[in-house]
C-alpha cells in the first residue's frame, strides 16, 4: 500500500512558476538593480530563557533574500517558528523542523528595516514556548539607485511582448520557503496598495481585433483552487495554430469590477503541462479566468474558464477520518463481502461547499487522487447537500461491494471527499482520501483425507477471482485432548490445490489453508487471506478411545477480554470448580497457530485469572482451562469468546469514545462535556474538545475550543450566551487523530444567576496556634449550579490548598478545620458560619488560608466557588501566604497498596443501577486513615513556563491575544519534565472588547436530573453506609497515608464527595436515558 497520496502537479506547478520568473530576470534583458556585492550578516539581539530555544542564529542577507540558520536545541523534536517584521507588522512567518528558512524578496512590502525573530513551538505546534523568542538584530534591505533607462526599439513578435524582448512575468513575490525546496510564486501587483503598482504587459486587443494568422482560442479553460490567494489555471491546445507554432499563452484574471491582471506563459515546463500558478491574488474576491493563446503574429481570442467565475472564500480547513467496521482494517478488507465506511468530516466550509455540498466518493486511485482534477466518474458516490452541513461537519456511510461493483482487486482504491457540482472541477481545498486495499480471497472446501497409513492428502478449490495470489500456505495439527497441536506446514503454487504430508504416526490430523500474496521483499510475511479449516478430521493408525478425566470440570464459562491498558495483552477470568482445587493449565490458541501455555500449581495463591502478554496484532485469540486437584486433572472447559488483537495499534489507541455527554447548570449558563476514557490512549496525546452552534445563537458567539490531557474526562464551559449548542470530541496525537464524537444538540438559556463569591473573617491576624480560635465567616454571592450541595469553609497551608486549585485525595484530609454551609443555610447566597480551629492544629512555621469552594464531587470539579483570604499567626516573622502564591510540594506519604474482591474473588467492575459490595485489603496505612473513592480524575494543565529562583513569567504576544475567545477559562500548569506531574488549574477570564446583549427569550429549560437512589438529603451528610465501588482488576492501586482528618463537617468530607460525584454520576446516566429515549 502506497505511504501516501501524492500532489505532484501541483508541485511541478509551482516550480513552472519560479522557471518562468527567473528565465525572465535572468535572461529577458531586462536592467535588473545592483546590491552590495558582498553579505550582510547580522547576530542576535535579544537571548531567550527557555531550554528548547534556537542556538546560534544568525540571519544573512544577500540582494533582497534573507536566510536565517539555527541549530536546534538539545532533544527539541518540534518546529521552530521564524517570523519576519516591517512597522511591527508580520510580513512572512514559516515554521521549520529543519535549520534553516528563506525569505525570497519581499519587496512587495518596500525595502528598509526587518526584524526577524523566532520562537520554539509547544508539542501541539500550537503556541510558543515562552521565554524561547529569539529577536535578532534589524536587517535592513537598501533602496537600490536605478540606472538610467535606455531607449529601445519596439520588440518584433507581436502583441503583449515588453522591452528590450524580454518576456513578461509577474511581479516576483515569491512565498516562503526552506532552502532547496523550490516553491515560490508571484504577485497580483499593487497588492494591499504598500507599493505603486507594477508595470503589467499590454493586454491582447479584443477578440474583433484579433491579428491575421494569430492562434484560435484554447479548446478548454480549467480553474484549480488550492489556496486562498492562489489559483492554478489548466487549458488545452489551440485547435488552430495560425500561420506559425504557439510559442505562448496569455492568462487575463479579471476581479470583479477592476482592472484585469495579465500574466503571459512562456517557460517550457508551463508550456509542457500547459498549466501555469497565480499567486497573491485577494481572498474573498471573484476572479474571471481567461485564457489566449500566442504565436508570432500576435494574440488570439481568449477563452473563458469552463464554469464561469471563481471566488476565492476564505480558505477551508477539512478534517477528515474514515472507520470500517470491527475486525477489519483498511489494508485489508474483506474481498467478499461488502465493506461500509464511515466518513466524518468537519471544516466544509467556503463558497463551494455551501453552494454545491461535498460528494462523498470511492475511485479508483489511478484517476482520482486528493489534489488532482477528476477526470473519468466514481465508483460509488454518497452527496452530501448543502443543509446537511452542519457548520461544515457531516457524517455518512458509503458502502463498497467488491461483486456488484465489479472491483479490480489488482488496482488501488481510495474513499475522500471533493466539492459537489461543478466546483467539483475548481475546488481541490475539498480534496480528503484514505487509500484501501483488499486481503487475499480465501479458499473454499478445504478437506483432508488418507491417503495410505502414514499420510494424508489436503485438497482445496482454487481462489479464480483474485489474480494477485501467488500460492498456497498449508498448515498439519494433530488433535490431542481436544488441542490442535501444530505439526508441519508446506507452500504450493497458485496453480496448484492440493498438498500431501508423509511419514505421519498414528493421531487424529486437521488442515488449514490460506492463500498469499508475496511482497517485493523475499524475508517480509506474506499477505494472507482468513485461514480456512478443514471441516473434518482424519485419524491415522489405531485411536485409544481417550478415558474421562478423574479431576475437577470447569463448567462456568470462560471469558476473554482485551487487558485494560495494554492493547496486545488478553486477559481471561472463570469461576472455580467445587471442591479444593490444587492447579490450573491455561491455553491460549492464536489463528496464526501460535499457542501458549501456562500452569499455576501453587494451591495456595490460585486465581481464576490470567494475563497474556506480548501477543501478536491481527490475530484472533482463542482460549481454553482445565483444572486439577488430588484425583488429578479434570477435562478442558468450552473455548472462550474470541478476542482480536488490533492490526493497526496505533489506530486502535486512537479510537475515541463511544459517546459524548453534556450536563447543563440552567442557572449559570454552563455545561459540563464529559467521556469516558477507554484507558489504551497513548499518553502524548491530547482531547481537543469544542463547543459549537447547533440553532439560534448570537452572531457574536464563536466556537470554543480546548486542549486537554490525555488523562482529562470532563470540560466544565462557562458563560455559554443562550442558543443550542453541540459538544463534539476528538483524540489528537501529532499529525493523527481520531474520528469526531459529537453529543446531541443541548440548549443553553438566559442565566438567572452570576456567582460571584466574597468572603470576610474576623479575626485574621495575631491568631495564637497554641490555643482554641473561633474564626467568624461570612460570604456572599454563594448562587448557581456550583452550590447545589453547599460549601466548604476551610482553614489550608497553601501547600495543601489555595483558592483556584482542585484539592487532591490527601488533601482533603489534611485541612487544619473546616465546616460544611449546607444548602439549606445559604440564604440568597449569603451565609454566616463560625469556624473552630482547635488548639495545635496552626503549624507556628507555616502561613495559611481561611477560604471556601463547593461541596461534595463539586470540590474536586468546579473552581467557580473558590475565594479566600489569608490569616497571620502570632508573632509571625513572615507575611502569611496569599491565595493563589506557589505552594511548596508537600511531603510525601508512605505507598499503600489495596486489593479488591468480592466473595473471595477478585473483581474489576461496576453494573449502572446493581448495587455492590466490594472488600478492600489494604496494605500499608495505619488504623483510622480513610479513603476517598471517586470515578473522576483530577484536571491536568496545559502550557508551561519557565521557574527561576522560585519565579516564573508568562509572556502573552498580540498574536497570541488576538487568538483569545471572551469569556471564563482556566489557566493550566503542568511539569514538561514529568507527564504524570499533578496540574495547577487557576480560573481565568478573558473580556471582551464589545459584549454581546443577551437574547431576551431564555430557551425552554431542560427537566432537572433526580438524584440518585439512595443518595443523602442535600442537607444531610452521607453515611458511612453509602455503598464502595469496585476497583478495576488488576486489583493492586497505590495511594498516599493520610493526615488530619477534617473537623466538625457533621461527616467526614472524603465520604460526602464521593456521594456528590455519584451524584453527579447519576445525572450523566439520566442523560444517556434521555437521548436514548428520543431516539
Amino acid at each position: 500500500m502506497r505511504t501516501g497520496l501524492k500532489q505532484t502537479s501541483h508541485k511541478l506547478i509551482r516550480t513552472g512558476v519560479i522557471a518562468a520568473t527567473a528565465g525572465a530576470l535572468l535572461f529577458g534583458g531586462a536592467t535588473v538593480p545592483a546590491f552590495a556585492a558582498d553579505d550582510v550578516v547580522v547576530g542576535v539581539a535579544t537571548e531567550a530563557t527557555h531550554p528548547s530555544a534556537a542556538q546560534n542564529v544568525k540571519a544573512t542577507l544577500n540582494g533582497k533574500t534573507i536566510t536565517v540558520t539555527w541549530d536546534k536545541a538539545p532533544g527539541f523534536t518540534s518546529s521552530y517558528r521564524v517570523t519576519l517584521k516591517k512597522d511591527g507588522r508580520i510580513v512572512r512567518q514559516s515554521y521549520s523542523k529543519a535549520t534553516s528558512v528563506q525569505f525570497t524578496e519581499p519587496q512587495s512590502q518596500g525595502d528598509g528595516s526587518y526584524e526577524v525573530s523566532i520562537d520554539a513551538m509547544d508539542r501541539f505546534e500550537t503556541f510558543e514556548e515562552p521565554g524561547s523568542k529569539v529577536v535578532l538584530q534589524p536587517i535592513v534591505i537598501p533602496t537600490p539607485q536605478p540606472p538610467a533607462a535606455e531607449p529601445t526599439d519596439p520588440p518584433a513578435g507581436g502583441e503583449g511582448s515588453t522591452p528590450g524582448g524580454a518576456e513578461p512575468s509577474d511581479p516576483a513575490t515569491p512565498g516562503t520557503s526552506e532552502p532547496g525546496s523550490g516553491e515560490g510564486g508571484s504577485t497580483q501587483p499593487g497588492a494591499g496598495g504598500e507599493t505603486p503598482a507594477p508595470e503589467t504587459p499590454e493586454a491582447p486587443k479584443p477578440a474583433d481585433e484579433v491579428p491575421a494568422g494569430a492562434p484560435s482560442a484554447p479548446q478548454d479553460v480549467l480553474v484549480n483552487i488550492y489556496e486562498d490567494s492562489a489559483l492554478v489555471v489548466n487549458f488545452l491546445r489551440p485547435e488552430k495554430s495560425g500561420d506559425s507554432a504557439v510559442n505562448g499563452y496569455v492568462v487575463r484574471i479579471t476581479p470583479k469590477g477592476e482592472q484585469p491582471i495579465i500574466k503571459e506563459v512562456t517557460s517550457q515546463q508551463e508550456l509542457r503541462n500547459l498549466q501555469t500558478e497565480v499567486r497573491n491574488l485577494t481572498p474573498g474576491k471573484t476572479y474571471l479566468v481567461e485564457v489566449a493563446a500566442k504565436n508570432a503574429k500576435g494574440t488570439g481570442p481568449y477563452k473563458a474558464a469552463k464554469f464561469g467565475e471563481v471566488t476565492l472564500s476564505p480558505t477551508p480547513k477539512p478534517g477528515f477520518t474514515v472507520a470500517v467496521p470491527a475486525g477489519q482494517q483498511l489494508g485489508a478488507l474483506n474481498p467478499s463481502a461488502p465493506t461500509t465506511f464511515t466518513v466524518a468530516g468537519t471544516g466544509y466550509t467556503g463558497d463551494a461547499a455551501s453552494k454545491y455540498g461535498v460528494d462523498v466518493v470511492i475511485a479508483d486511485a489511478e484517476w482520482w487522487e486528493p489534489g488532482t482534477f477528476p477526470v473519468s466518474d466514481f465508483v460509488k458516490t454518497v452527496h452530501i447537500t448543502p443543509a446537511q452541513l452542519n457548520n461544515g461537519s457531516f457524517t455518512a456511510e458509503i458502502t463498497l461491494d467488491p461483486a456488484a461493483d465489479k472491483v479490480d482487486l489488482g488496482k488501488e482504491y481510495l474513499v475522500g471527499t471533493l466539492a459537489a457540482g461543478d466546483a467539483k472541477y475548481s475546488e481541490r481545498r475539498l480534496d480528503k482520501g484514505s487509500e484501501f486495499e483488499f486481503a487475499p480471497v480465501a479458499p473454499k472446501n478445504v478437506t483432508i483425507t488418507k491417503n495410505g497409513e502414514k499420510s494424508v492428502q489436503v485438497n482445496w478449490d482454487k481462489v479464480t477471482t483474485d489474480k494477485r495470489i501467488t500460492s498456497y500456505y498449508v498448515q498439519l495439527f494433530k488433535v490431542e485432548n481436544g488441542r490442535e497441536v501444530y505439526q508441519t506446514f508446506t507452500e504450493r503454487g497458485k496453480a496448484l490445490n492440493s498438498a500431501v504430508f508423509n511419514n505421519l504416526g498414528a493421531g487424529e490430523y486437521r488442515a488449514t489453508v490460506v492463500s498469499q500474496i508475496d511482497t517485493a521483499e523475499w524475508s517480509a510475511t506474506p499477505r494472507r487471506s482468513a485461514v480456512v479449516r478443514s471441516a473434518e478430521s482424519v485419524v491415522l493408525g489405531k485411536q485409544q478411545q481417550p478415558e474421562t478425566p478423574a479431576g475437577p470440570a470447569i463448567t462456568s464459562t470462560v471469558t476473554a477480554r482485551l487487558a485494560k491498558g495494554n492493547a496486545t495483552a488478553i486477559e481471561l477470568f472463570w469461576f472455580a470448580p467445587e471442591g479444593k482445587i490444587t492447579g490450573y493449565e491455561i491455553v491460549l490458541t492464536g489463528s496464526n497457530g501460535d499457542e501458549k501455555t501456562v500452569q499455576s500449581t501453587d494451591a495456595a495463591n490460585l486465581d481464576e485469572y490470567v494475563k497474556f502478554e506480548g501477543l501478536t496484532p491481527g490475530v484472533t485469540y482463542t482460549a481454553k482451562v482445565r483444572a486439577q486437584n488430588a484425583d488429578g486433572w479434570g477435562e478442558w472447559s468450552k473455548p472462550s469468546n474470541s478476542v482480536t488483537i488490533p492490526a493497526d495499534q496505533e489506530a486502535f489507541a486512537l479510537t475515541p469514545p463511544s459517546e459524548v455527554n453534556v450536563l447543563v447548570d440552567e442557572q449559570t449558563a454552563s455545561a459540563v462535556v464529559q467521556w469516558d476514557r477507554s484507558g489504551y490512549e497513548p499518553a502524548d496525546a491530547a482531547w481537543h474538545v469544542r463547543i459549537s452552534c447547533a440553532a439560534d445563537c448570537a452572531p457574536s458567539f464563536k466556537n470554543r475550543l480546548e486542549n486537554l490531557s490525555i488523562t482529562s474526562e470532563y470540560w466544565n464551559v462557562k458563560n455559554l450566551p443562550q442558543g443550542s449548542y453541540i459538544a463534539s470530541l476528538k483524540l489528537v496525537r501529532g499529525a493523527h487523530e481520531s474520528e469526531i464524537i459529537s453529543s446531541a444538540p443541548f440548549n443553553i438559556g438566559k442565566p438567572t444567576v452570576v456567582p460571584n463569591p466574597q468572603i470576610t473573617a474576623t479575626p485574621t491576624k495575631n491568631i495564637d496556634p497554641a490555643v482554641e480560635n473561633t474564626i467568624k465567616v461570612t460570604g456572599s454571592g454563594f448562587v448557581g449550579g456550583s452550590a447545589t450541595n453547599g460549601v466548604y469553609v476551610v482553614v489550608a497551608d497553601p501547600s495543601v490548598w489555595v483558592p483556584g486549585n482542585a484539592p487532591t485525595t490527601s488533601q482533603t484530609s489534611r485541612f487544619a478545620a473546616a465546616e460544611w454551609v449546607r444548602p439549606h443555610q445559604l440564604q440568597n447566597g449569603s451565609f454566616t458560619v463560625t469556624v473552630t480551629v482547635p488548639a495545635g492544629a496552626l503549624d507556628p512555621n507555616k502561613s495559611y488560608v481561611i477560604g471556601t469552594m463547593a461541596a461534595h464531587g463539586l470540590a474536586i470539579t468546579d473552581r467557580t466557588l473558590d475565594t479566600g483570604v489569608a490569616i497571620a499567626l502570632k508573632n509571625q516573622a513572615t507575611d502569611p501566604t496569599q491565595p493563589g502564591q506557589p505552594a511548596p510540594q508537600p511531603e510525601q506519604p508512605a505507598e499503600v497498596k489495596i486489593t479488591a474482591t468480592k466473595d473471595g474473588k477478585p473483581v474489576n467492575s461496576f453494573t449502572v443501577g446493581e448495587a455492590v459490595t466490594i472488600d478492600l485489603a489494604v496494605e500499608g496505612a495505619a488504623d483510622g486513615a480513610k479513603y476517598r473513592v471517586a470515578l473522576h480524575s483530577d484536571p491536568v494543565a496545559l502550557g508551561e513556563v519557565v521557574v527561576n529562583k522560585g519565579a516564573a513569567k508568562l509572556v502573552v504576544s498580540a498574536e497570541q491575544a488576538a487568538k483569545f475567545v471572551a469569556g471564563d477559562h482556566e489557566l493550566r500548569f503542568y511539569s514538561a519534565s514529568d507527564a504524570a506531574a499533578k496540574p495547577i488549574v487557576l480560573p481565568w477570564k478573558v473580556a471582551a472588547a464589545v459584549l454581546p446583549a443577551l437574547p431576551t427569550e431564555p430557551a425552554k429549560p431542560a427537566p432537572a436530573a433526580p438524584a440518585a437512589p439512595g443518595a443523602p438529603a442535600a442537607d444531610q451528610p452521607a453515611g458511612d453506609g453509602a455503598k464502595q465501588p469496585a476497583a478495576e482488576k488488576p486489583a493492586q492501586q497505590s495511594g498516599n497515608a493520610q493526615g488530619k482528618q477534617l473537623a466538625k463537617t457533621g461527616a467526614e468530607l472524603t465520604t460526602v464527595m464521593f456521594v456528590g460525584l455519584l451524584l453527579l454520576g447519576g445525572g450523566a446516566a439520566l442523560l444517556r436515558v434521555r437521548k436514548q429515549a428520543a431516539k
